[in-house]
């Protein structure tokens, strides 16, 4: 099942993994794939230098998390410095 353009839920021994397009097993696919893949966290100005006209950039990050196996950039979010790392894929897999 395709997750998006370089992320895929498989299936092995009756249990579900999240992987990379170059066949690198991230994580159980009812995990936070963001927690397992490399994060790099740079200021908001590295979207755009337009991206802090108000001046309140600072308070910003913008996240890239990429495969540890072959780095390609699988997602990103921008979000105020001190949050939490945002789950927003959750999947139901399994027997319905």
């Amino acid at each position: 099942m395709r997750m998006s353009d370089h992320l895929g839920v498989v299936e092995a021994n009756g249990r579900y993994f999240i992987r990379c397009g170059c066949g690198y097993r991230i994580c159980d696919a009812g995990r936070n794939f963001k927690e397992h893949v490399l994060l790099i966290e740079s200021p908001l100005k590295k979207v755009s230098p337009l991206a802090d006209l108000t001046g309140q950039g600072s308070a910003f990050v913008f996240r890239e998390f990429c495969c540890p196996n072959c780095a390609t950039l699988l997602s990103t979010e921008i979000s105020l410095k001190d949050d939490p790392i945002l789950h927003d894929i959750e999947l139901k897999v399994g027997k319905n």
